[in-house]
This record gives structure tokens, sequence and C-alpha cells, in this order.
């Protein structure tokens, strides 16, 4: 198969803080399609550039300058990317001289390219929660909130509309998009995230004596669920667990604790560019998420790596289906108790998680791709000979 990718943004390497749902993927299917093109706009804001293991290419999106003003607090950061659908045939050429079987988009700002590309080639949808949604307590916080919830459903019904199938990462999103733009459920599937298996091996985790002070981490960049984790984790859950377990919280998402009163037991340490000596000397992995949110990556990184979760139900979407046992599933309040208990992952809880690896996602994916590709073909030939005979 040849497939091409688009993404609404630059594409960096997960050690950086980068896009993991986008990231991961594109390494798994350099590996297995015949021929792989990752196309991605950038801003003007953008300066260094990565190397990445796969074949890549950038626009630059000088349009999108705006979301430069996102720090600001004056506007939700991705519906500026509306000005994609300026480069949409932009990125539709460039997509096209690859001679793909199917071409790839995240996020719905990017459907638009669906308009520049011939009947017989399919296009995905791959999103990363509900727009709509994810924005919502964003937006209603900042100007013009009705305009902008508006202007954000319009954007993805259009982008739910163009895309010939839509691919979901947690079994309520699906649910939510039927509901809310009555989308036919047949064009939807759902595939969650996973994690890079080459690069992350489980460690061994012994069981903690009783009595022994816990060391829980949290790790995440600079996005409303994170921040909203890590708000719960220093004004809820860590003082009721002092003298029973401390936390460490590390990544971007520190800039919104920064100059706060603060737990005895928490400690800051910001950006990491290695986070793997954290996650050895961490004894589980929390994530207290009250805000519904994607699936969440950073739960089965920190499960790949032998670490139990504590998390919330929202924390868990997309990986329901691992919960109990080393995995708990409990509300805020509830965690100080749920932390005592946590113990070591078991092989039979690992065999649950090697499920998730990008490599395995990526075959699902491209299943899905062959026979959108294949119904495409048939249906196109028919259409000529129906052409042909009138």
């Amino acid at each position: 198969m040849r497939l091409v990718s688009i993404a609404p943004y630059r594409i960096v390497p997960p050690d950086t803080g980068g896009r993991l749902v986008i990231f991961g993927p594109c390494c798994a299917y350099a590996k297995l399609t015949e021929a792989f093109l990752c196309l991605a706009l950038t801003t003007l804001r953008d300066r260094r550039s990565f190397d990445v293991p796969f074949r890549y290419r950038e626009k630059r999106a000088a349009t999108s300058l705006l979301i430069a003003f996102d720090r600001l607090g004056l506007f939700p950061k991705v519906p500026y990317l509306w000005s994609m659908r300026g480069y949409a045939r932009r990125l539709a050429q460039e997509a096209l001289a690859e001679h793909p079987d199917v071409i790839e988009v995240h996020l719905p700002w990017l459907a638009p390219v669906r308009r520049h590309l011939p009947a017989r080639l399919p296009m995905v949808l791959v999103t990363q929660n509900v727009e709509a949604v994810w924005y919502g307590d964003y937006i209603r916080q900042r100007w013009w909130p009705s305009f902008f919830q508006r202007w954000i459903e319009r954007i993805e019904a259009e982008g739910v509309r163009l895309a010939d199938h839509v691919i979901c990462l947690t079994p309520n999103d699906r649910d939510e998009l039927v509901r809310r733009y009555r989308v036919p459920a047949e064009k939807l599937s759902v595939i969650p995230p996973g994690y890079e298996g080459s690069a992350v091996r489980p460690l061994p985790r012994l069981d903690l004596p009783a009595g022994a002070i816990r060391r829980g981490l949290l790790v995440g960049t600079r996005t409303p669920s994170n921040i909203d984790a890590a708000r719960q984790l220093v004004e809820r859950v860590a003082p009721s667990c002092v003298g029973r377990a401390e936390f460490v919280v590390a990544g971007t998402v520190c800039e919104e604790l920064r100059g706060r009163s603060l737990p005895a037991n928490v400690r800051l340490k910001g950006y990491v560019r290695d986070l793997e000596p954290l996650y050895d000397e961490a004894d589980l992995f929390v994530f207290p998420l009250e805000m519904d949110g994607i699936a969440n990556t950073k739960v089965i990184q920190a499960l790949a790596r032998g670490l139990p979760v504590v998390s919330t139900s929202a924390g868990m979407r997309g990986y329901e289906d691992l919960a109990g046992g080393p995995i708990r599933v409990a509300a805020v309040a509830e965690f100080a108790r749920a932390i005592e208990d946590t113990r070591p992952l078991t092989e039979k809880d690992l065999e649950k998680v090697r499920r998730y690896e990008w490599d395995e996602i990526a075959r699902r994916r491209l299943r899905l791709y062959q026979d959108l590709a294949a119904d495409r073909s048939t249906y196109q030939s028919v259409h000529n000979r129906i052409d042909l005979r009138m």
C-alpha cells in the first residue's frame, strides 16, 4: 500500500514533548507500507526542524501565525487552523504526486483536502477527540464563546461529512460524533492509540513493604487535560497523601503550576528531555483527570514501562479493557486509598498492554485502508461502466 498522512502541525520526536498520536503510527507506517510520506504544516512560529525516521515534508503556513497568541489566552488554538482550508489544494497536489492508495488526514481542519482529490481515492479522517467537546470548557472562559463554539462545530461537521471514513480513538468519541452530527455509525471505526514497542521495555516492579512511601509520577505537556490532571494532583490528591506518597510532575504542564503554593510531597521537574530515569524511579503513574479528553497515550506509555497506573474513568478513555488489578480506576476523592492499594504488573497484565504497540495499531488501520481502497476501486469501476452505457 502507498499511503500519505497529512498533519496540521509540525511532527517532532516524543522526547521533545511531541505528538505521539501522530508520530507513533507514522513510524509504523514507514515499516509496513510500500511507500509512505507524512506532510505537515508549520507556522512562522516554528523555527527548529527535527530528524524523524520516516519520509517527511513540511509546508509553511504563514496565515496560521495567529496561533502564537494562544499563550495570551485570547483564542482557542486549533480553530485558527481553519486557515488550512487555504492550503488544501496545495496539500492535495503534494499528496497526489506520490500516487497513493489512501490519504489520511488528522483533525477535521484538514478535511477540505477531500475537495481536491479524485473520487476514486479514499480519504480517512483520524480524529483525536470530539473538538466541540474538547474545546468547550476552554472557549467558555474566553471571548465570544457562542461564536467560537458554533465555528468549531461547523468545521467538525464538515470534516466528518467530507471524509470517506473516520477513525476515532475511543468508543465515546464515536458515539458522540454519531449523535452530534448524525453520522452513519458504519462510517466510523474505533482504533485506539498505542506505544512504541521497540523503544520501551517493561521493567520488573517489586512489591513495596507495608507503610513504604510510594513515588508517583505525572508527565504531560501544556494541554487542557494535562493542566486539569496536574491541578487535581496538587490541590486534592497530594494533600491527602502526605506521609504516604510523594509525587513528581514533569513536562511543560509544570508551567501552569509555577508560583503556586505546592504541597510538601510534590516536586516539579519541568521539561525533561529523557524521561526514562523518572519512570525508573517511580512506583506508579497517576493521572487524576476529571475533564473529558482524548485517549491518553501517557497511560499506555507508563504501563508499557511496567508502571501500575491510578487514574479516573476519563483518564482511562480508550483503554477501558485494561482496568483492574494494577490499573486502578478511581474518583479523585478516592485516589489516596487506590494509591496505597496498588500492586505490580504481572506478565498477564503486560500481555494485554502489548496489544497496543504502534505496529499492531498501524496494521489494524492499514487493513481498514486496504478494504476502503478496494471498495472505492470497485465502486469507481461500476460507476464508469454506468456512465459509458448512458
